[in-house]
């Protein structure tokens, strides 16, 4: 821990001048905790990942200067709280482990080296279903609504995708060789996900009270900004520590079958395929528990890691006082959080995720609501 305090401004008493009060502010305070004397872990002679919390915060308080009856003050900092950590999920919270549970999983699946990128089995399942999810009466103005936002997400917008998909999916094949050559490498096939695990943001106005003390009110209209970012990392090598040889051919071969899903079918593929499993997989994510467990036989992931990262400003602004000769200015403080937490297991059962359902689920599920409801 360390810190920088900074001497700033001061009171007198007007009948005594030498009746002096100076005043101090902490500009800067930082916190790591981590682990040392790590020792390298065979076979890859790495170094373990381990827990850590890293956070900084940086403060500019309003100034207030004011010669009043009985005390005068020049420039002095007026009180800030410590700024707020809205929507963090701090280390030891059962949301935390909530995210670690249900992220981890999707990130698993995400970066499995046998994940598909477009299941074919599962898009013939659909093309034979699709006449009868969508043969859905319309009896009310709440149904036609509820049916036509879930004919758009899971029509249209499915569709769409499935055609961008197809349109990389030589690109994909190329990657995926190059992962199972990755895996006999020196540290195995390091992932790192292309955008977050999860993100949210928000915004906030208040009234805060700086000062009340020696009969003189000031207070500040605060405004507060912040972002929430959680992404991952992994690594993925043959169970065992054992080398994979493949031929191009071969390799070739085995990438086509895991990017497009035509190996025997697998626990997910056959999950993906059952009709409104999906609605299911919006409070338990079932799906990608079983692409994270699929051919656990052949490979595995270590040094699984989830990362947080929390950024935060809160502006003030005084507001006007009506005290005669009154001087004020504007402040602000930063708050910046770095976190990593080590997964040591992946869960048993998968987990009830209703605090992470995204603005598209929650929409999802509003719509079933208003198509079925009173049906």
């Amino acid at each position: 821990m360390r810190g920088r305090t900074v001497i700033s401004g001061y009171r007198i008493v007007n009948s005594n001048p030498n009746d002096r009060a100076v005043y101090s502010y902490r500009e800067f305070e930082e916190v790591m905790n981590d682990y040392t004397g790590k020792k390298k872990v065979e076979p890859y002679g790495l170094l373990p990942p381990s827990d850590m919390d890293h956070s900084r915060v940086w403060k500019t308080p309003p100034t207030m200067s004011y010669r009043g009856s009985t005390w005068s003050f020049f420039g002095i900092p007026l009180f800030m709280a410590n700024p707020g950590t809205t929507g963090y999920a701090h280390r030891g919270t059962s949301q935390r482990s909530l995210e670690n549970a249900d992220l981890a999983l999707k990130f698993l699946a995400d970066t499995h080296p046998f994940r598909s990128e477009f299941s074919v089995p599962t898009a013939i399942a659909e093309l034979l279903d699709m006449g009868q999810l969508f043969k859905m009466a319309a009896k009310s103005y709440a149904g036609l609504l509820g049916g036509g936002y879930l004919n758009y997400r899971f029509g249209i917008v499915q569709f769409h995708k499935d055609i961008q998909t197809l349109s990389t999916i030589t690109t994909s094949i190329e990657s995926r060789i190059k992962e199972f050559d990755s895996m006999n490498l020196f540290g195995g096939l390091r992932r790192a996900p292309k955008k977050p695990l999860y993100s949210t943001s928000g915004s906030a106005q208040s009234i805060s009270t700086l000062h009340s003390e020696f009969g003189t009110f000031v207070d500040a209209t605060k405004s507060t900004n912040w972002t929430y970012r959680i992404t991952g990392s992994v690594r993925w090598r043959w169970k065992g520590g054992i080398y994979v040889s493949l031929s191009k051919l071969e390799a070739f071969n085995e990438a086509v079958k895991a990017v497009l899903d035509l190996g025997e079918l697998d626990a997910s593929t056959i999950w993906n395929s059952i009709p409104w499993t999906w609605l299911v997989d919006y409070f338990a994510d079932i799906g990608s528990y079983l692409q994270a467990h699929e051919n656990d036989g052949i490979v595995e992931p270590f040094d699984l890691c989830i990362m947080r990262a929390y950024r935060g400003k809160e502006a003030y602004v005084p507001r006007p006082t009506g005290y005669v000769g009154m001087t004020l200015s504007a402040g602000s403080t930063w708050t910046e959080i770095n976190s990593r937490d080590v997964i040591t297991s992946v869960p048993l059962l998968p987990p009830i995720r209703l605090g992470l359902l995204s603005k598209s689920q929650a929409l999802v599920i509003t719509s079933l609501i208003a198509k079925f409801y009173k049906h």
